[in-house]
């Protein structure tokens, strides 16, 4: 029942990953053709539900040093490694030559970072559902260590919202 639940759950980070890339990459295709509207209007809450599911992804990797064996095990993990590095060369890119800008309104970081990201993710839980990559105990256990990781990213928000964090000072 437990592993059953754990599947179901890897399932489901799986699924969303795949829409927030589906709908990630029209906007930064679109970004080449002139169209910044979508990206300025959706591409900030597509980030961010990104970069959750692949935090909450992440406990899924059977060994964290050598976590490309899972990745080549996906069907097209070279194109995921691509679309990996091709993200974090526009961070890189963005942070140097337009180092003044705020994160908002980098566009090209915040449509392009996600495709890598989620390609990546997509990659790490293809072996765990269709490959048998993780035996059951491993993979109950990942997927409890995955929802006690978005317990602490829920309970912070709300904490962070009610108001029990310290202001920001000015200057930092």
């Amino acid at each position: 029942m437990i592993a059953r639940f754990a599947y179901a759950y890897a399932f489901v980070l799986s699924t969303l990953e795949m829409l927030f890339f589906s709908l990630t990459l029209p906007l930064h295709l679109g970004l080449f053709m002139g169209a910044r509207e979508p990206c300025i209007r959706y591409g900030a809450i597509l980030f961010r539900a990104s970069v959750i599911v692949c935090v909450l992804a992440a406990a899924f990797i059977k060994d964290p040093p050598g976590w490309m064996t899972q990745v080549k095990n996906a069907p097209m993990w070279r194109s995921a490694l691509s679309l990996g590095v091709y993200a974090l060369l526009i961070l890189l890119l963005q942070i140097v030559l337009v180092g003044d800008q705020s994160f908002s309104d980098n566009a090209f970081i915040i449509s392009g970072f996600p495709l890598g990201l989620g390609a990546i993710t997509i990659c790490i839980l293809d072996p765990v559902l269709w490959k048998g990559y993780l035996d059951k105990p491993q993979l109950m256990r990942r997927a409890g260590a995955s929802l006690i990781i978005g317990a602490f990213g829920v309970l912070s928000l709300l904490a962070y919202r009610a108001g029990y964090w310290p202001p920001r000072r000015e200057g930092y």
